[in-house]
């Protein structure tokens, strides 16, 4: 089921039917190493990514080999943000910078403003890593993205504040 996020479950199944008394054994990564003839990874580290080797042996002594790649994806981390406060007190155009991310690569980008239900959107980040949510209020923003694959970051928590007042 490769690819699969960190922390999720890698499972590998094998699809033809086995004479009954065949063994198996799995041999990978981060030193897998089982008998069971459909094995699964839980809790997957991103250091079981990597060729996987199975070896069975019928009760008549025939043996075969395979193997099979898995990718194990370690999920976005959102390293900081920086708010900018809307142009007027009654605009929807203040944003939420987010850094840190993998480069130009598209996500969805989930948010929700003072608990409302959470809105998404998609957006790529630039060479950089970052990426602009714009066409914001003000108000306290719960913000995490999701990867291609589906693997979502952490939630982060900005505000974006009001605009100054124009000085006296």
């Amino acid at each position: 089921n490769s690819p699969v996020c960190e922390s999720t479950t890698l499972t590998f199944n094998i699809t033809n039917t086995a004479a009954a008394g065949t063994t198996f054994r799995w041999i990978g990564p981060n030193g897998f190493n089982t008998t069971t003839k459909n094995p699964s990874i839980s809790n997957a580290p991103v250091a079981a990514t990597g060729r996987y080797y199975v070896y069975d042996t019928s009760s008549a002594g025939c043996y075969s080999s395979d193997s099979i790649d898995a990718v194990v994806t370690g999920k976005p981390v959102i390293a900081s943000t920086v708010a900018t406060p809307p142009t007027t007190c009654n605009s929807a155009d203040g944003g939420v910078k987010l850094f840190g991310l993998a480069p130009s690569t598209t996500y969805t980008v989930t948010y929700s403003r003072n608990g409302a239900a959470p809105a998404s959107t998609s957006l790529t980040t630039d060479i950089l890593g970052s990426l602009a949510l714009s066409g914001l209020n003000t108000g306290n923003y719960n913000i995490y993205v999701t990867s291609p694959i589906g693997c979502a970051s952490s939630a982060v928590s900005t505000t974006v504040s009001s605009p100054l007042s124009p000085a006296a």
